[in-house]
């Protein structure tokens, strides 16, 4: 095996991740910055498009025109991923990944998916039927404002919090 150089230059493919700004209240969102997040602290080079704003709290740097050019630059292919309400291939790159945050055509976008994208789906849940496909589940929900561990504010809490996010049901008060 060859030793690698220091100062050799490593040509891996970025990734473009198509989202909008960051919403608390919308899963899928959180899950594709966190995506973000997650592969650039994974040393990979992955950029947020149709973003306005970056994370004060996450590794999500908006794409710019210079990154681009440093890509084309660089004959780098990115990977673009979409979700699934996005329909088709807007930005006509080559190499498409398509991840299923919810049932395809449920809130948007198609039903299918062209056959050369990859397809992966955050739960099973949202796997068509008779269609094989990875899982790939990104943490959502930030478990630490859940407990007492090195909180501050532990002595003057009151009452309780219930999460149940997308739930749907009746309270009885």
């Amino acid at each position: 095996m060859r030793e690698r150089s220091f100062f050799e230059a490593v040509s891996r493919r970025p990734y473009y991740i198509s989202c909008s700004d960051y919403e608390t209240k919308f899963s899928g969102i959180k899950a594709l910055h966190h995506l973000c997040h997650a592969l650039n602290l994974l040393g990979e080079e992955a950029y947020l498009v149709g973003a306005t704003k970056e994370s004060l709290k996450l590794r999500t740097p908006l794409l710019r025109e210079s990154d681009i050019l440093r890509h084309r630059h660089s004959n780098l292919s990115p990977i673009i991923v979409y979700p699934e309400i996005v329909s088709g291939n807007p930005l006509q790159l080559p190499n498409v990944v398509r991840w299923l945050l919810n049932s395809p055509g449920h809130i948007g976008g198609e039903e299918s998916f062209d056959d050369s994208e990859l397809l992966f789906a955050y739960s099973t849940d949202f796997v068509p039927e008779n269609t094989l496909m990875p899982i790939l589940r990104i943490p959502v929900v930030d478990n630490s404002i859940f407990n007492n561990i090195d909180n501050p504010n532990h002595e003057h809490r009151q009452g309780s919090c219930f999460y149940a996010n997308k739930f749907v049901g009746y309270f009885l008060y």
